[in-house]
Parts: C-alpha cells; sequence; structure tokens
C-alpha cells in the first residue's frame, strides 16, 4: 500500500494489454457477433447450432461467442473483487445479458416476439381416411405429431373412403374400378386444396398402376417407400401378415426385385387373416389374437430362415409398436409415415 492508501499488486503479464481491456475489447466483440448471429435464417441458425452444416464464420461466430460468454461470467467477480472495477463488471455484464438473449434466438429459432419463424412450409397434404377408422387415426395422429416434433403446424385435407366397397374390390381384384372410385376421392381432396395425397392402407394398392397414370394429384407410395426400405435393409427373406389380397399377391409384386417373399402354409394365411380381420373391425388386437400373431411369427422366421416379418397392414401397426415386437420385423405403414414427413417437409 502506498502512502496514499492504494493497493499496489503485482501480476504476471502475457501481453501489454490490461485485463480489464482484454475483457472490455471481448465485451464489444461478443455483442457484435450476437448481433450478426440475430440475422441468421431459422434453418442456417439450427444447422449451425447442431454441427451439421459448413463450418463457416456464422459457425465460428457462434462458437466464439459461447467461449467468450463463459470466460467472461467466470471473469466479472474477478474484475469486483480483485481490481475493484465495478464499472467495467457492470458493463460486461450487460454485454453478457445482451448475448445471451441473442444466442437463445439463433438456438431456438424465435424472433424477438417469441413467435416462430421458421421458413419451412409444409405441402397441403390429403389424407384418404375411413379404410379402417383405427387405420385413419394411427396415420393421423402420427403425422400431427410428426409435424410438431419438427415445430410445424400441418396442413392435412381428409376425406372417408367407404371401406366395404373398397375391401370388396381390392378381394375381387377389380382394379379398374377400384381405381375410379379412388381417382373420385382423390379429386375431393385436389379440390380442398391439397398439393400431395396418399392411400394409407395396403389392400386398395391393388390398383396402385392405374391410379398412379390417373391420379389427379401426386401421390406419396407406400409400396415404393417400403420397396425402398428392403432394398436398404437388405432383406433376402421375409413373409407378410395383413389382408389376403395382400399375402397372395406378395405385396402385389412389388418386392420381386429385391427380395424373396415367402407365403405362409394356406392354415397360418387363414389364421392371420381371420385375426387381421377381427384387429380391423375392433380397432384393436385382444391379448389372445396379439400372442397368436407374435407366436405365428417366431414360427415362420425359424422355420423358413426369415429376415423379418412385413406388417403389411396398417391397423397391425397399433398392435405391434417398437416396444412390443419382440422378432424382426418391417413395420410398413411408419416406414410409409417417414416417407410422407421426408416428401412433405424437405
Amino acid at each position: 500500500m502506498d502512502s496514499g492508501g492504494t493497493i499496489c499488486c503485482s501480476l504476471p503479464l502475457v501481453s501489454e494489454e490490461s485485463p480489464q481491456a482484454r475483457l472490455s475489447r471481448r465485451g464489444r466483440l461478443l455483442r457484435g457477433s450476437g448481433q450478426e448471429l440475430r440475422s441468421l435464417t431459422w434453418r442456417e441458425s439450427a444447422v449451425w447450432c447442431s454441427g451439421r452444416g459448413p463450418t463457416g464464420p456464422a459457425q465460428r461466430s457462434l462458437s466464439g461467442s459461447m467461449s467468450a460468454l463463459s470466460y467472461m461470467r467466470s471473469s466479472t467477480k474477478t474484475l469486483e473483487t480483485r481490481f475493484g472495477l465495478y464499472a467495467t463488471a457492470d458493463m460486461m455484464k450487460e454485454n453478457i445479458s445482451l448475448s445471451l438473449s441473442n444466442l437463445r434466438t439463433v438456438a431456438l429459432g424465435f424472433n424477438t416476439m417469441g413467435t416462430m419463424t421458421r421458413d419451412i412450409h409444409p405441402s397441403t397434404f390429403g389424407l384418404v381416411a375411413g379404410l379402417g377408422v383405427g387405420a385413419g387415426i394411427f396415420y393421423y395422429r402420427s403425422l400431427v405429431n410428426a409435424h410438431l416434433t419438427r415445430s410445424l403446424s400441418p396442413r392435412i385435407v381428409m376425406v372417408h373412403a367407404n371401406v366395404q366397397k373398397v375391401m370388396g374390390l381390392a378381394n375381387e381384384r377389380e382394379s379398374h374400378q377400384l381405381a375410379d372410385y379412388l381417382v373420385g376421392l382423390l379429386s375431393q381432396l385436389a379440390g380442398g386444396g391439397a398439393q400431395v395425397a396418399t392411400i394409407p392402407a395396403f389392400s386398395p394398392q391393388v390398383c396402385a398402376q392405374e391410379l398412379e397414370e390417373r391420379t389427379p394429384l401426386p401421390l406419396i407410395s407406400l409400396l415404393d417407400a417400403i420397396h425402398d426400405e428392403v432394398a436398404r435393409r437388405k432383406f433376402c427373406r421375409v413373409a407378410i401378415f395383413g389382408a389376403r389380397v395382400t399375402i397372395e399377391t406378395g405385396l402385389f409384386g412389388r418386392l420381386k426385385k429385391v427380395t424373396d417373399v415367402i407365403t405362409p402354409r394356406p392354415e397360418e394365411i387363414d389364421e392371420i387373416t381371420g385375426i387381421y380381420g377381427e384387429i380391423v373391425r375392433n380397432e384393436k388386437a385382444s391379448a389372445s389374437e396379439f400372442e397368436a400373431l407374435r407366436t405365428l411369427a417366431h414360427v415362420l422366421i425359424k422355420r423358413e430362415s426369415l429376415d423379418a416379418i412385413m406388417l403389411a397392414g396398417t391397423d397391425l401397426s397399433f398392435v405391434f409398436d417398437p416396444n412390443s415386437t419382440d422378432f424382426p420385423h418391417l413395420d410398413g405403414a411408419r416406414t410409409h409415415l417417414d416417407a410422407i414427413m421426408h416428401r412433405l417437409t424437405c
């Protein structure tokens, strides 16, 4: 302490710049980088924050800002207690507060009023419902949840089909008449503003080729989604659970080029289709029905050396969810839903 009562201290210096000057300079840089980051779009910010995008100036700015925040937070106490620089510490706290607000804006994709500002607008989607009420509800709920997970508001138009008529025509292989009926439903969806649509059921796919040629809307194909997933997972041998027409046609012949479809024995087909019909009618499976299908799946996999059971019935998706299925399988409806969300948001 000198004669004037001033505390003197000797500190090792790594540069000629004083600690308070260095922190003050970092504060100014941090304020500027935070303001720069606020100008980024939501998509740019999300990609940079997740680390999936290219390492460019904006990502370096974000990383640098976070590092500076950590350094400054630990230093404000030192400024106050070690150097007595209360005014400088207050300025640092102000910069930290401002920059935290800027970085939250970037990381969460919100504007300063807390409103979502995403630059992705999903297409208006047309859903042919009623092909099993439980199946329609499953698709609707799954699509809404998938949109919300992505912080999007779904745009969905639905029309109700006559399931008895559709199943009757599908079982009789009346593909032309079935296509006529479905084209009429798709036209209603188009009139309601749909930009793209799908038929969320397996049996109507018996007329998929005709429907593709005549549809008034682009379709997100259930069969194409499954074909691509089977190829991706390199399945060599599969068996199908679902409606009779789906089993007997080997998913309408769409998998011939990518895998061998093994047909169950006639009595096994009767058991599968009988239980599946009850599930469609009741919108659920009893404990005995669940156990019967599960047991048969294990028998087929062992006897036929299968890679997987293909759940080719939408109503099977809310019976065999990922947490309750203890045999190798491919869930056709969930695979289709993934393809739909990819199409709507990309």
